[in-house]
C-alpha cells in the first residue's frame, strides 16, 4: 500500500536539511489533475519480455489485500516517529486522511512543526522557512497523488501513462521498476517485488521553493491490518541525508474531522485533525437543605 504512509514527511523535512538544486518551471497542478483525468494508457506491447505495468499495478491491489478492502477504508489515522540521525533530528508525524483529503502535522526540536492539508481543490502547507501557503503547481501536483489510497488503484487519475521500464535485483530479490507519468512531465517511478507484488520502493523529485532533489523511499515492515498490507517503516534516501519514518499507530476507519483540514486562516487555525471531543457533563446541582 503506498499511501498509508508517512511520505508526506520527505517533502518538508528534506527541503530543510539538503541543498536546493535548479527548479525547473512548473505546470498548474489544477490543470494536470483535470488533464489527467482523461484515458491514461498503460505500455503497449513490446518484445522485451517484461510484464505489462497495467498487469503488475493491479497485481499489486491483490497483494495489497484487493480493491474491496481499499473501498471499505474510509478514513484513517497514523501517528509515527522520524529520525534523521546523521543530522541529529528526530521527531513525530501525525495524519489524518478521509475520501481523498488529509491533514498531516510533523514535529521536529530544532526545526519547528510542519503543517500540510488538502480540502477538495485547495492543497496548502505551513512550516517555519516560507511560513502558510496555497501550494501550486509540482509541488501542489505531489501532494494530489499523497492524497490517493494507493496509486496501483488508482493510478489514472493522476498520470497519463504507465510503463515498465525495467528488471533489476534489490538486495537479492527480483524487481520491477514502473514508472508513471503526467501530463505535466511530472513522474514517479514504483518499484514491485516481482514475487509478491507489494511496492518496495518509489521514486521521484520532491519539489519545494527551495529548489528541487530526486528521493528514493524504500518501503519495510509490512503488517496485516483490518485487512490489508500496510508498510509500517519506510526509509528515505536523499543526497545528503537518509530519512527513517515508522509507524506507531494505525487506525482504519475511526472517524475524523475532515472540516479542520482546510487552508487555515485567521479565524481558522491549523489545528488537530481528531474529532472534538463530547463536552464535558456538567455536574449536578447540589441539592438544597430541608429546612429546620
Amino acid at each position: 500500500m503506498r499511501r498509508i504512509t508517512l511520505c508526506l514527511c520527505a517533502l518538508f523535512l528534506l527541503p530543510a536539511c539538503t541543498e536546493p538544486a535548479e527548479t525547473k518551471p512548473a505546470a498548474d497542478a489544477k490543470t494536470a489533475q483535470d488533464g489527467a483525468k482523461g484515458d491514461a494508457k498503460a505500455d503497449a506491447p513490446k518484445d522485451d519480455g517484461l510484464p505489462k505495468a497495467a498487469e503488475l499495478l493491479a497485481a499489486s491491489v491483490d497483494a495489497v489485500g484487493g480493491a474491496d478492502v481499499l473501498e471499505s477504508v474510509k478514513n484513517f489515522h497514523l501517528k509515527g516517529s522520524i529520525a534523521a540521525p546523521k543530522q541529529n533530528l528526530s521527531g513525530e508525524v501525525e495524519t489524518w486522511w478521509e475520501g481523498g483529503d488529509f491533514y498531516m502535522v510533523q514535529t521536529i526540536p530544532g526545526l519547528g512543526i510542519n503543517r500540510s492539508g488538502k480540502k477538495g481543490d485547495v492543497i496548502w502547507a505551513e512550516e517555519p522557512i516560507n511560513g502558510l501557503r496555497k501550494l501550486e503547481g509540482k509541488e501542489a501536483e505531489q501532494h494530489l497523488w499523497a492524497s490517493s489510497l494507493m496509486l496501483a488503484a488508482d493510478w489514472q487519475q493522476f498520470f497519463d501513462s504507465a510503463e515498465t521500464t525495467g528488471e533489476r535485483e534489490l538486495e537479492g530479490k527480483k524487481v520491477y521498476d514502473i514508472k508513471l507519468t503526467s501530463k505535466s512531465g511530472a513522474a514517479l517511478t514504483l518499484t514491485l517485488d516481482a514475487k509478491s507484488k507489494l511496492m518496495v520502493e518509489q521514486s521521484f523529485e520532491v519539489h519545494s521553493p527551495m529548489g528541487s532533489m530526486p528521493v528514493t523511499i524504500a518501503s519495510l515492515d509490512y503488517r496485516d491490518v483490518s485487512g490489508m498490507k500496510i508498510p509500517h517503516k519506510q526509509v528515505t534516501d536523499a543526497s545528503l541525508m537518509k530519512l527513517t519514518q515508522e509507524l506507531t499507530v494505525v487506525e482504519i476507519n475511526p472517524g475524523v474531522d475532515a472540516s479542520k483540514f482546510g487552508l487555515p486562516t485567521e479565524d481558522i487555525p491549523v489545528v488537530s485533525g481528531k474529532p472534538d471531543p463530547a463536552p464535558a457533563k456538567a455536574p449536578d446541582a447540589p441539592a438544597e437543605a430541608a429546612p429546620k
